[in-house]
């Protein structure tokens, strides 16, 4: 149970339904999870496995996902990089969202680099030498924020 919402299922409300995308290039399999429940069936697991990089919602809200359930994933898929999405930007995100920031599970994440930049390439050699580490982005994003602000965006 989250704030009186049953999180785990059968009956939980939509919004907690699987929304997983599984992209594969250049021999790197790549998972994004979604509003998505930490559970899905065992089918799903095995089309989920030899995972390099796996983007996991983390927010200090624990509004989709519990930090639990993250570790549950992240043990159970053992990706080689771990990239926190969904989390607050406080120049990006609306402040009356739910979200918070990540900053907290990021650091107390035993194996985590910053990333300073909006960009990072992925060679697939340089993955497979990785065991599970953490990628933050923090608040760094792919698009110019000046030009996103003055459009009114």
């Amino acid at each position: 149970m989250l704030y009186g919402i049953d999180v785990d299922g059968p009956n939980n409300p939509r919004s907690w339904g699987h929304c997983l995308i599984v992209i594969e290039t250049g021999g790197l399999r790549i998972v994004h999870w979604g509003d998505s429940r930490h559970n899905p069936p065992d089918n799903i697991w095995k089309a989920l496995e030899n995972i390099g990089i796996a983007f996991l919602p983390v927010d200090e809200s624990q509004h989709v996902m519990r930090h639990i359930h993250t570790q549950a994933i992240i043990d159970r898929l053992k990706p080689r990089v771990i990239i926190p999405h969904r989390y607050y930007i406080w120049d990006v995100v609306q402040r009356q969202s739910t979200l918070q920031t990540a900053d907290a599970w990021v650091e107390a994440f035993p194996n985590s680099e910053h990333i300073l930049k909006p960009k990072r390439t992925y060679r697939i050699e340089e993955v497979r030498k990785l065991d599970r580490i953490v990628h933050f982005f923090g608040d760094n994003v792919i698009f110019d924020k000046e030009a996103w602000f003055k459009n009114g965006s």
